[in-house]
């Protein structure tokens, strides 16, 4: 998994979740407490509207370490487009700091990526 070191002085961290290759598609984000099946934050989105798909994680920073942000999102395959790109992005002052993502091609009707990162706060 990867790690995501963030700044505990620093601005909020935000998820954010994206489909890229104009593929429509929709996502749960999930923010896992450290070391605990307790989650800590749960939105739903998807990529057809134009409603934000970015997040604020819970102040103070502080707390935000060792916990787990996961995303499961699924995009749907319009032809002739195959290609697919499906992003979990973690920023900070305006910055991307983080991601992880899924990028191919696909002949079935959808792909779904479970997505994971875990941050942790810098030294």
């Amino acid at each position: 998994m990867k790690v995501v070191v963030f700044n505990p002085a620093g601005g909020p961290i935000i998820a954010e979740v994206t489909s890229g290759q104009a593929q429509p598609g929709s996502y749960t984000l999930r923010v896992w407490e450290a070391h605990a099946n307790t989650l800590v934050l749960k939105e739903r989105g998807n990529f057809i509207n134009s409603d934000d798909d970015a997040y604020k994680l819970p102040l103070p920073n502080t707390q935000n370490h060792e916990r787990i942000v996961e995303s499961i999102a699924t995009a749907v395959i319009t032809p002739p487009i195959k290609d697919y790109a499906l992003r979990l992005s973690i920023q900070q002052d305006g910055k991307e700091i983080g991601f992880e993502e899924s990028v191919g091609k696909a002949s079935s009707a959808t792909v779904t990526a479970d997505l994971f990162v875990m941050l942790e706060a810098a030294p």
